[in-house]
């Protein structure tokens, strides 16, 4: 957008229309990224990460991580990471995180010593390529642990959630916390709900802010309701992460899987589930206030608003992976912006460039130059339901993205 010398007047205007018509602009991509030699069922894009130029891209059933980077024009394939050793039925590249040279895969059904314990790689880029720098299996590895069912790397700290039944005495998944001593990365600290219940998940998704951590356990029950959710935030003090507070949603019910998907920054959070609804929350000193239950969008009528999002910032991206708008399941995303106190639609996120229950919008991240929304389901030249990611330019400095510009003279 370029807009030269302002009248205040046609600037306020101009705000007020463009919120009121948001749902009716959409973003257009960038690129359309798939696999180079992806196959069907691999569901790549499942899961991904990006750190400056250079983005990570896992599978759900495929084996191996695919490193791409920004060349100025384009983004590149640049190399596959997967090990000699993988078996296909490791899951390796099942979740990936990276920050700076290091990278993280999950591999949660490797079963080296037991039947789907669960693993996790360490890899380092030195020489110009990647190499493995550490396999690591949970310190208390056991039968069902699937260990590296989700992943978070942020400088020289390592978070890698278990999520199998029997991943501590109450069978409610836990988070292995690792630091980096220079040398390898070593086990720290094993993070579980006080008060969990068989099978929440606890870890499934997770937010590390600075020394903060908001947990979800999208499963958890409580004397009220089942499967309600729960969020869980943690500090880091002396050494340690320690619980601070338990987050449900003020209008909770059955099966509402609270904390399926975690946005933080700052002293904000969004918290989605399964139940069509987003929660923002506050922090406020030390304690968590639910402050706005977020509008649907305009024109959305079912399709798993909620289920996946991320936040940066003012701007919240919400997926909507199940929505059918042309395609059948075809799936949509949807940019909410916070203005006055309160998260407002911006847009509409979507392409016909995908396949029926492609699921776009079923992963999403981004930070201030890119947005990558995955589409797992989407079934292409690789076959189907081989997955894809698409990329988008985020522009925060400017009211919305689109495919024209808009131009105010005097």
């Amino acid at each position: 957008m370029s807009i030269k010398k302002q009248n205040p007047i046609i600037s306020i205007t101009l705000l007020i229309l463009i919120v009121n018509t948001a749902a009716a602009v959409e973003m257009s991509f960038e690129q359309k990224l798939i696999s180079s030699d992806g196959l069907a069922d691999d569901r790549f894009g499942y899961s991904f990460d990006i750190d400056g130029h250079r983005a990570i891209i896992g599978q759900q059933f495929g084996s191996g991580a695919y490193i791409f980077n920004y060349d100025g024009t384009e983004w590149v394939e640049t190399a596959k990471i997967l090990p000699d050793d993988v078996e296909s039925s490791d899951l390796f590249g099942v979740t990936v995180s990276i920050s700076g040279n290091w990278v993280l895969i999950g591999s949660s059904k490797d079963q080296t010593d037991h039947y789907d314990e669960g693993s996790v790689r360490f890899f380092r880029y030195e020489n110009q390529q990647w190499i493995e720098h550490q396999k690591i299996h949970a310190s208390n590895t056991m039968r069902g642990l699937w260990f590296g069912t989700t992943v978070h790397i942020d400088g020289l700290r390592a978070f890698v959630t278990s999520g199998g039944v029997n991943a501590n005495e109450n069978q409610s998944g836990q988070i292995y916390y690792y630091e980096f001593d220079g040398t390898l990365w070593r086990e720290k600290q094993i993070i579980f709900p006080h008060d969990g219940t068989r099978q929440d998940f606890f870890g499934d998704d997770f937010v590390i802010e600075g020394d903060q951590a908001l947990i979800g356990a999208g499963w958890h029950d409580n004397d009220e309701y089942t499967k309600i959710g729960a969020v869980y935030y943690y500090q880091f003090l002396a050494q340690q992460w320690v619980f601070q507070q338990k987050l449900i949603p003020s209008d909770g019910n059955n099966n509402d899987y609270f904390g399926t998907s975690i946005g933080f920054d700052g002293n904000r959070a969004l918290i989605g589930g399964n139940e069509e609804k987003v929660y923002y929350f506050r922090l406020f000193g030390n304690s968590w206030v639910e402050s706005q239950i977020l509008p649907e969008p305009l024109d959305f009528i079912y399709g798993s608003f909620g289920s996946r999002l991320h936040l940066n910032k003012d701007v919240a991206i919400i997926g909507a992976s199940r929505e059918t708008t042309d395609i059948f399941q075809g799936g949509s995303a949807y940019k909410y912006i916070f203005d006055a106190g309160q998260w407002i639609e911006n847009q509409k996120i979507r392409t016909d460039d995908v396949s029926e229950r492609a699921y776009f919008g079923d992963s999403i991240y981004f930070n201030d130059q890119y947005a990558l929304i995955g589409a797992p389901g989407d079934s292409n030249d690789n076959g189907g339901v081989s997955g894809s990611v698409f990329i988008y330019p985020m522009q925060p400095d400017e009211i919305f993205n689109s495919t024209f510009d808009m131009i105010i003279e005097d």
